[in-house]
């Protein structure tokens, strides 16, 4: 027992590098993989429609879940849960809140104005199909989409230029 209470701290000291090493593999994996979401091509479209978007205080994940969106509304949870899980943890998966709350471009008033546009934009391309359908005019349809996704462009400028000027 004595012999091995010598050996104790250089065993102690080994156990200590190892998890920080483990911590720092972990860190530079998740990095890793954020590098290669931010250079996909979904990102990179997410980027390109991101000037228009930035005005009402959303980046790029956002803007890439609202065209995702277009498909079905739900569609928008689902894009932002693999855009932000992309350096998650496998065998823990963290709610898509937990990555939300950690991302200090998600504030309140940004989720809010998010909501807000998700509202007010077109639900979907199959409703947008049967006003096609209904209408017998791309006109109406085409009207209905831009008429929408300017509406709600503007009322989500509003609201969050008044969050902005009232300290949120």
């Amino acid at each position: 027992k004595d012999e091995n209470k010598d050996l104790f701290p250089a065993a102690w000291a080994m156990y200590k590098n190892s998890a920080n090493l483990d911590a720092e593999n972990d860190k530079l994996d998740k990095e890793q993989a954020s590098e290669k979401i931010e250079q996909s091509y979904a990102a990179s479209f997410g980027k390109a429609i991101n000037p228009v978007l930035e005005p009402l205080g959303f980046d790029w994940k956002m803007g890439l879940s609202l065209v995702a969106g277009l498909a079905a509304k739900e569609v928008v949870i689902s894009t932002l849960g693999t855009i932000y899980a992309v350096g998650g943890d496998d065998q823990n998966p963290a709610p898509l809140t937990e990555y939300l709350q950690n991302d200090p471009h998600f504030t309140p008033l940004i989720a809010l104005t998010l909501m807000l546009f998700i509202l007010i934009y077109p639900p979907c391309i199959a409703a947008l199909a049967v006003i096609r359908r209904e209408t017998g005019s791309w006109k109406w349809m085409l009207f209905m989409f831009f008429y929408e996704n300017a509406f709600a462009w503007i009322a989500c400028f509003i609201f969050y230029n008044i969050g902005l000027a009232l300290g949120f």
